[in-house]
């Protein structure tokens, strides 16, 4: 990057006032030419000799890049908590690492509201909502856990409350911890009942009352407590958990339980993978897919407006709207622009298997798996030519293929007695792609 720039300091400001910045923060703030932040940061440098000119954050934060690349000298920008925790540092490195920037440590938000409500942090599972649905923390909402969730002005405690008593948590505990480190600071203990104002109050806070309003900057620190069990917690969602456009729960063109569970095992997706789910119907594989490997993307592949209906349904019920692309349109042609995958299901084809097949290999990478499930005679018949055909040339890339069949039958009565009634086999074809990137 070519620009003046001669020293790149990131100042995490923690949640007190200026006592708690370290001293390698205030030598580079006081020797800093320019000093980037927000209003409420300026505010609590008051008192601090700075000369560097100070200067606002470009709003939108789009236009912070071209911002910072203007700036030259010493530099410093003043992040909010902890820079490298749910925080500018991420973005920095990511745009801005040939500069080596230096981070000064500070208390997270997080941490502070841990010690407020003496709770040991190490145990907690660490959630943000800042500028992305509320609603995706429901794909990590599990019983009897400790959670800590990073706010904005669209995940107020009602909104975070409802979304526990539509997980089935109606017993858990809320702490909300306002304004922490300035005169401001509150903690209210509430739970999901009052909140919701549903149930005789409890409330723990200064004055015994449940605030009307809560301040802007705030975290949230809850316990899930009560029957759960409405969303998973395990892999193998229940059929009739879905949305489906069958006429009973758990019908329609939906991957079934025991099925999904074989393919997500074949398919073992680890954090950072691409998945592609083509044909993805309702959505079985990919929404389980997502919600087990939430450290990676999939994207469904589905045209018929009825499926994705019920698709964009389940995604948002199931919480995975944050690693779940809905692409709306008919493979092979749907597959352009999508990013080169490290794994792929085919579930449906609309009678396209031969050429999905051929550009979904192309495309896959090194030591990637290709999963293919088949009921009718057509597709096995294709399916198996496509795979006995992939090592019959000396060129590489080599395939190692597997081959299993799922049949399951499920409990039913004739005459008031049990039977087990046999459903369609499933055939599973598992490529693995072996060989050297180009």
């Amino acid at each position: 990057m070519a620009n003046s720039i001669t020293a790149l300091d990131i100042v995490s400001m923690g949640v007190g006032d200026i006592l708690s910045l370290p001293s390698s923060a205030l030598r580079a703030l006081d020797e800093a030419d320019t000093i980037l932040g927000a209003e409420h940061h300026f505010a609590s440098l008051k008192d601090t000799p700075c000369t560097g000119t100070k200067v606002q954050y470009a709003s939108p934060f789009s236009q912070v890049k071209y911002q910072l690349l203007s700036l030259e000298g010493k530099v410093v920008i003043l992040a909010s908590g902890d820079s490298l925790f749910f925080g500018i540092g991420q973005w920095i490195n990511t745009h801005f690492s040939d500069f080596n920037p230096t981070f000064h440590v500070n208390v997270s938000s997080i941490q502070a509201a841990c010690h407020l409500i003496s709770k040991p942090w190490q145990t907690l599972n660490i959630l943000t909502a800042h500028g992305r649905p509320l609603m995706n923390i429901r794909s990590t909402l599990q019983n009897n856990r400790l959670y800590g969730l990073l706010t904005d002005k669209n995940s107020q405690p009602k909104d975070v409350a409802l979304i526990l008593q539509q997980a089935g948590f109606t017993d858990s505990t809320l702490w909300i911890c306002e304004a922490i480190g300035t005169p401001e600071q509150r903690v209210t203990q509430c739970s999901v009942k009052e909140i919701l104002n549903d149930g005789e109050q409890t409330t723990k806070t200064s004055n015994n009352i449940l605030p009307a309003e809560f301040h802007p900057l705030h975290v949230t620190i809850f316990e899930t407590s009560g029957n759960g069990n409405i969303l998973p917690e395990f892999p193998g969602i229940a059929d009739s958990s879905f949305s489906t456009d069958g006429d009973k729960k758990g019908s329609g063109l939906l991957t079934k339980k025991e099925v999904r569970i074989n393919i997500l095992s074949l398919l073992q997706p680890t954090a950072g993978d691409i998945g592609w789910d083509i044909g993805a119907g309702c959505g079985g594989v990919s929404v389980e897919w997502a919600r087990w490997n939430q450290e990676g993307k999939v994207y469904g592949i589905e045209y018929h407006p009825d499926r994705l209906h019920h698709l964009r349904e389940n995604q948002q019920r199931f919480g995975v709207a944050n690693n779940l692309n809905i692409i709306e349109g008919r493979a092979p042609q749907a597959l352009d622009g999508l990013p080169k995958p490290q794994k792929i299901f085919i579930g449906g084809s609309g009678g396209e298997l031969t050429s999905i097949l051929s550009m979904c290999w192309e495309r896959l990478h090194i030591n990637g798996k290709l999963v293919i499930a088949c009921v009718t005679e057509n597709n096995k018949s294709n399916a198996l030519t496509f795979a006995q055909g992939l090592n019959t040339s000396s060129s590489s890339p080599e395939a190692i293929t597997e081959f299993t069949q799922v049949s399951i039958a499920k409990s039913d009565t004739i005459a008031n007695q049990l039977i087990l009634r046999p459903q369609l086999p499933v055939l599973l074809i598992s490529i693995t792609k072996i060989g050297q990137e180009h």
